[in-house]
């Protein structure tokens, strides 16, 4: 079957703190999905939300926030963390942003292991890696830079909630 997800981990931050941030103005569902149902693109809601270690992990199957840096860049202000990332394992492509303190710092985006976009210097935690065409690429970097992507994530419950439409 394959992963495909896209959202965002936001360091310090609750849940409610990060929907009024959100594009949209999401309102929860009253619904919720276990972690690897929820961080999948074909997961029917605009997004999923869940606090994990410190962390606000949001998954955005309709990529309303993950790919912009203003909202990325805003999210990280004041001293804060956000990673983004993608994982397709179907196209190959796996990609990560990193924002420190309202900049972006890092992109680092690979197509069947080739690279789509490089941004900024490449971080320390980026050593020894595992290959960019992996699927274990993306979920290292995650963990080595928040600390939250490990087991837990994947069984900790996200709330559903839809935008107004």
């Amino acid at each position: 079957m394959g992963w495909r997800t896209i959202g965002l981990m936001v360091e310090n931050r609750s849940a409610s703190e990060v929907l009024l941030a959100l594009p949209g103005n999401p309102s929860p569902t009253g619904e919720t999905r276990v972690g690897d149902e929820a961080l999948s693109m074909s997961l029917d809601t605009d997004y999923a939300l869940a606090e994990v270690g410190g962390w606000t992990v949001v998954s955005d199957p309709k990529v309303a926030v993950a790919c912009d840096s203003d909202a990325c860049g805003s999210l990280s202000a004041s001293g804060g963390r956000v990673l983004t990332f993608i994982m397709d394992t179907s196209t190959t492509t796996y990609a990560f942003f990193w924002y420190v303190d309202g900049r972006h710092v890092r992109t680092a985006a690979y197509v069947e292991g080739e690279p789509a976009e490089l941004v900024g210097e490449p971080l320390a935690e980026e050593a020894e890696l595992p290959e960019r065409w992996s699927e274990d690429f993306v979920p290292e970097i995650a963990h080595r830079l928040t600390g939250a992507w490990n087991e837990n994530l994947f069984e900790t419950s996200f709330a559903l909630h839809r935008t107004a439409t």
